[in-house]
């Protein structure tokens, strides 16, 4: 009887120590599954990381992409307010919404006062460039001529109709009082550069008034004040006799000289059609 007393007893023990012993077991078993699930996250959250540095790195791509594709190269620069650019392949013609430029092409009149300055500007700031257009619903998709009507955008932001109004190059122009997009800027600019007399505004240039004739003579012989000279050099260098040559009515903006001779020795050429 003492035997199977202290057998049980000793059999309690053991079973004491055991139970004791799995729990240590299932405490570190517990906490090993803790780090593995740990070090599962960690190593899920790198790709993420990589993932998403990645898609940050195309977003901006593709940005820059569509950035690019809006660009538009300039063909040529007609005049301070019309130039042409080249849109998926083909060429167009723009009139430049909200700006007017003098006069310097057109055959029935002489070259307006200001209009060299103002050709010679739009020349320098676009020939060769690439440009962003931007419509105005307010405007139509094209004037009269089947002109394309657009601001123009340089590449580095440079808002063109509203520099060559508030630099004194063209006037703020409203077509048949119909307001458009960025009227209050441009009328604001407009105002600016007439206070500081600027361009066209200046007293030794137009003193606002481009509707003058560049030339005074040509004024004067626009009005019948003055008789026509001889010969009319025009600004393509061509030598146009009075009376010979087809084109000496219709050129308007000249040097005015006495001879062919003294035409041609200026640096003059005859017609082909002389």
């Amino acid at each position: 009887m003492n035997h199977a007393v202290l057998l049980l007893r000793y059999i309690s023990l053991l079973l004491i120590k055991l139970d004791n012993f799995l729990i240590k077991i299932k405490k570190v078993s517990f906490l090993l599954l803790i780090v593995i699930l740990l070090n599962g996250c960690a190593k899920t959250e790198t790709p993420s990381t990589k993932v998403s540095t990645i898609d940050a790195k195309t977003a901006q791509s593709t940005i820059e992409q569509q950035s690019k594709s809006e660009l538009h190269k300039v063909i040529s620069v007609t005049d301070g307010d019309t130039i042409k650019v080249d849109i998926n392949g083909k060429t167009e013609t723009l009139r430049l919404i909200g700006i007017d430029t003098p006069e310097t092409l057109d055959p029935r009149k002489p070259v307006q006062c200001f209009g060299k300055e103002a050709s010679k500007k739009a020349k320098e700031i676009l020939t060769d460039k690439s440009v962003r257009l931007e419509a105005d619903n307010t405007q139509g998709e094209r004037d009269k001529y089947n002109r394309l009507l657009r601001y123009v955008f340089l590449e580095d932001g440079t808002f063109y109709n509203k520099y060559m109004i508030e630099e004194g190059y063209a006037h703020e122009y409203t077509y048949q009082s119909n307001p458009y997009k960025y009227q209050t800027d441009f009328k604001a600019a407009e105002k600016n550069a007439r206070e500081k007399l600027k361009g066209l505004w200046s007293s030794d240039t137009c003193n606002g008034d481009t509707t003058k004739p560049a030339d005074p003579q040509a004024a004067l012989v626009e009005k019948g004040n003055i008789d026509e000279p001889q010969i009319k050099k025009s600004t393509s260098g061509i030598c146009h006799e009075k009376g010979v040559s087809a084109y000496y009515i219709n050129t308007k903006n000249y040097t005015p000289y006495s001879t062919i001779k003294d035409c041609l020795n200026s640096g003059g050429r005859l017609s082909k059609k002389y």
